[in-house]
């Protein structure tokens, strides 16, 4: 099975032996006909091969951590009929959920507070899409899958099981950070294991309390996927001489990049291609060893557009298995009334944006990063855009601001490609909506304009985020912010030029009040880029704590504005440790453009990082070059998974707690480990 987005909705294709593995398309999932650009989704099969299922995003709402944790909605797909069945709206979208076990059972899970403090599991019945448990937990728990028994998931470095009173039991300690649980067909699980900076991967199965281990491989390419009737398939390990336990061992060679998925037998594994513009993964056939091309299904299945209820409005406890399934509701839901809160607000005919060119953006970049984009030759003329403001340029209301940095050198601003890989990630270089095709006209690019958090049927004005335009300038943009002027707010929001600059400003006093902090990579010199790390990481979640941590009196975070546990700095959910993100992974873009498909695998700063390192594809060309590596090295060097898990962080790669299953490698209860 194979799911895709675009701008029609989120497609899920399917594949078998008897038809030469060639796609066919099942059904496109479009949440509340939600217009977007693309969607995210991820997807499991059943161990009876018969459902899927399935959680999908607007791919819009990929940088907000709330969306991510809350705000993606779910589905059970029937993979003969093609029938659709709304599950849940609500749920998070993780690289681990949902997960399916041996029958025809999927374990749902979201995150309800912040920074992953509590998690909720729904385990669904896929032949009806309705939900048969619920259970709420303290921690971040990861990996769920139903078992013959109770759900099993991964809390810290403990294996859990997950009664429904919501007080996880502990099954087993790991040695390492557990992950891709499989449940196995006499009621265990199988799974992955990865111990701090270890190079390889364990893979073992646990039964009744008992772990075994069964062998290792390369951690980057030992990949574990879930099997028919609980055989999970691995990739990338030998299994020992007399079996494995029940897991069915398939080699991987052929496939450029290794697998990302396998069929329920194991007779084909899906891998990325070696170009960005193949429209479907490659096919290794495991039986002939023969890779396969595959084109895309055509686009002819049935668009499903029901939306379910809230998960968290879900039913507690068990219910009857095979009752009656949750209704879809289609309705919008205001939960606050009043006015918008953005600034410059959709369909204003005297606020349309022109969207730009790619070199246009380049262009107005490199000058802005320099303060260039002032003076007669850098002006705009009065009316200009129809807005009927005065004449005006970006770096005289926003200056380029000069960078700290170490003494003896003179580097003091930007390099073209953080920025510019920001822009990547958080806008795909559009200024305006993604409907204006460069050159036209179209309505400002507004994240979150309605406040649903990444959601298709609620309206909360108030929560709405706010971020306009190519940079996604958030600071002053709201209608009661009064940073900014109406006519500044306007120009942010329509200005490209405008826009960049004052998002570079943004950018630099992160960067200067990181430094002032001691909080800098390698010496703190601007000019190299893996040095931004830390800046990016603020760009996206800020330095804690803010507001939403209980800093009411708005000081700057430091030695001297902390935390209720003391603490302050860069937040938890874009920790590399955090377990959101699989232990395993490889640098995001440095092998395969198909990464571009799955973000929210990647903290954000990493994600920016491969930005710098693959610029992003517009109409089929690179936006920007490629930078200048030193040393030999052909990407950029990236800190590892457990490099900001230290004691100095409250955190432990390794902890575990036998008489304290919540534990987590967070050490402190309510996440702030900064």
């Amino acid at each position: 099975m194979n799911g895709w987005g675009d701008g029609a909705g989120y497609h899920l294709e399917v594949a078998n032996e008897s038809g030469g593995w060639s796609w066919r398309e099942l059904a496109v999932l479009r949440p509340g006909g939600r217009d977007d650009s693309s969607w995210l989704g991820y997807q499991c099969v059943s161990g009876d091969g018969r459902y899927a299922g399935v959680a999908v995003l607007p791919a819009s709402a990929a940088n907000n951590a709330q969306a991510r944790d809350r705000g993606a909605v779910g589905y059970a797909v029937d993979l003969l009929s093609g029938v659709v069945r709304p599950v849940a709206t609500g749920i998070g979208l993780k690289y681990h959920s949902p997960g399916c076990g041996t029958g025809d059972e999927a374990a749902f899970t979201f995150n309800d507070d912040v920074d992953q403090r509590t998690t909720t599991i729904l385990t669904v019945d896929l032949a009806t899409g309705s939900v048969a448990r619920r259970t709420t937990v303290a921690g971040q728990v990861t990996s769920v899958v139903p078992t013959s028994q109770e759900p099993v998931g991964v809390l810290g470095g403990n294996l859990v099981r997950l009664p429904v009173d919501g007080k996880p039991v502990l099954l087993a300690a790991v040695d390492g950070a557990a992950y891709d649980l499989r449940p196995t067909a006499d009621g265990g699980v199988a799974f992955l294991s990865l111990r701090d900076r270890a190079p390889t991967a364990t893979v073992a199965v646990e039964r009744a309390g008992q772990v075994t281990t069964l062998g290792s491989g390369p951690g980057t390419s030992v990949q574990l996927f879930q099997g028919r009737a609980g055989h999970p398939v691995l990739v990338g390990a030998a299994l020992p001489q007399g079996g494995g336990a029940g897991v069915v061992g398939v080699p991987a060679g052929g496939l450029p990049h290794g697998a990302t998925t396998a069929s329920l037998d194991g007779h084909a594994l899906l891998g990325a291609g070696t170009t960005s513009d193949q429209s479907a993964p490659l096919i290794l056939d495991t039986r002939t060893r023969s890779v396969l091309t595959r084109p895309a299904a055509p686009s002819r299945a049935r668009t499903w557009t029901a939306v379910p209820p809230p998960a968290t409005a879900a039913p507690s406890g068990y219910a009857t298995r095979g009752g009656p399934s949750i209704q879809p509701i289609v309705s919008v839901t205001p939960i606050a009334a009043g006015a918008p809160t953005c600034a410059v607000p959709r369909l204003a005919e005297n606020r349309q944006v022109l969207q730009p060119f790619a070199n246009q953006i380049d262009w107005a970049t490199q000058l802005a990063e320099q303060g260039l984009l002032t003076g007669s030759s850098a002006q705009r003329p009065a009316g200009y855009a129809n807005l009927g403001l005065a004449a005006y340029a970006a770096n005289s209301d926003f200056p380029k601001i000069a960078l700290q940095h170490p003494t003896g050198d003179t580097w003091d601003s930007v390099p073209r490609s953080v920025y510019e890989a920001i822009l990547a990630q958080e806008s795909n270089w559009s200024q305006a909506s993604w409907h204006a095709l460069p050159g036209i006209a179209g309505n400002p690019l507004i994240a979150d304009y309605y406040g649903a958090g990444g959601g298709i049927n609620t309206i909360n004005y108030a929560a709405a985020d706010c971020g306009y335009g190519v940079g996604q300038v958030t600071t002053g943009m709201t209608a009661a912010d009064t940073t900014y002027s109406a006519n500044g707010k306007t120009k942010i929001a329509i200005d490209y030029e405008e826009n960049i600059a004052a998002g570079l400003q943004v950018l630099e006093k992160a960067w200067n009040q990181l430094y002032d902090a001691g909080i800098t990579a390698n010496g703190g010199n601007p000019r190299y880029l893996e040095n931004w790390y830390f800046a990016a990481w603020a760009y996206n979640t800020g330095i804690q704590p803010t507001a939403q941590f209980g800093n009411t009196t708005g000081c700057t975070p430091s030695p001297t504005c902390v935390g209720p546990d003391g603490t302050w700095g860069l937040g938890w959910t874009n920790n590399p440790k955090n377990p959101d993100y699989p232990p395993n992974r490889v640098p995001f873009l440095r092998d395969t453009y198909a990464d571009a498909a799955h973000p929210s695998q990647w903290p954000y700063q990493e994600r920016v990082m491969g930005w710098m390192g693959s610029p992003i594809i517009r109409f089929g060309h690179a936006a920007y070059a490629t930078p200048t590596y030193h040393g030999g090295s052909t990407w950029l060097q990236i800190p590892g998974v457990d490099t900001f898990c230290t004691t100095d962080n409250k955190c432990d790669p390794n902890y575990t707690n036998a008489t304290d299953p919540t534990a987590s490698f967070c050490t402190l209860t309510d996440r702030e480990c900064w």
